[in-house]
Formats: C-alpha cells, sequence, structure tokens
C-alpha cells in the first residue's frame, strides 16, 4: 500500500524528499499520513522503515505540511481529525501531564498560547517522537515537535 501511494504521487510530480514540505499540498499530506500512520516502523515494533522512521521521511514531511496548514488556518479539531484521524493522546490542560509535554515541545510554529484548552498529539515514531498541536478557543493555536533525542 505505502508503495503504491509513493509511486502515485512520485508519478503526479507532487513527491520528491527534497521539495516535500512545500510541494506536497495539504490534502495529499493528509491521505500520505493517514496511509503512513497504518504502516509499523522500527519504533513501533517493526522493522526499520525510512518512510516511517527517517528524519524527514515522508511521514515526518507530511506531518510538519499538516501542521503548518493547521497552524496558519487556525483549524478545528474537527478539521484536524479529518485531516489526521484521531490523536494518539489528548491532554487537558491545565494540568501536570500538559505542563511536562508543553515544557518539551521544541520547533514550534505559531504563538504558543498563554494558556491551552488541551493538547492532541500524534505519534510520529511511537512514543519516541510526537506532533503536539495547542489549542485555545477551539482552535490550533500552535503546533511544535516532542522528539526524544535518544
Amino acid at each position: 500500500m505505502k508503495q503504491a501511494v509513493l509511486m502515485l504521487l512520485v508519478s503526479i510530480g507532487v513527491w520528491s524528499s527534497s521539495c516535500a514540505q512545500t510541494a506536497l499540498p495539504w490534502s495529499l499530506s493528509a491521505e500520505h499520513f493517514q496511509a503512513l500512520r497504518r504502516v509499523p516502523g522500527h519504533f513501533n515494533g517493526g522493522a526499520w522503515n525510512a518512510d516511517v522512521d527517517a528524519w524527514n521521511g515522508a511521514k515526518h514531511q507530511a506531518m510538519k505540511v499538516l501542521a503548518r496548514h493547521a497552524v496558519e488556518g487556525a483549524v478545528p479539531d474537527a478539521t484536524l481529525r479529518e485531516w489526521m484521524g484521531p490523536p494518539d493522546e489528548t491532554v487537558a490542560c491545565p494540568s501536570a501531564r500538559c505542563e511536562e509535554l508543553a515544557a518539551h515541545v521544541t520547533r514550534d510554529s505559531g504563538a504558543r498560547p498563554a494558556s491551552a484548552q488541551w493538547l492532541s498529539i500524534y505519534d510520529w515514531r511511537g512514543g519516541h517522537d510526537r506532533l503536539v498541536f495547542f489549542f485555545a478557543g477551539g482552535h490550533v493555536a500552535a503546533a511544535g515537535w516532542w522528539i526524544a533525542g535518544e
């Protein structure tokens, strides 16, 4: 399945590892992410798979595109779920868990809200590296990466 998706994207000229973040439309990123989300990689008990495990691999690139569009469009939760499916974890704010996660999020896009209502977290590489969306007023206000740094 993943090879078919990649071949389709390459054949229509919208996917290359060197320009994926700027060339891949957000709608294709959503389809691509949801397909790759189902592929087990090294951090999910499978074999190493560059598409899902590598830094700037296909899954990472799709997630970066989706994060950028979610923040720029201040999308509501329902829209983010359409694009990415349900989050792997949702954390209520304020809470100790929310503060713990927020303190370790780096590479932010958008202005981190002074007080988020909740965080929606999507795994990139299992629980090791994750994309965190900050919600304020029911919309995405910021996004950033929680990276294990192993």
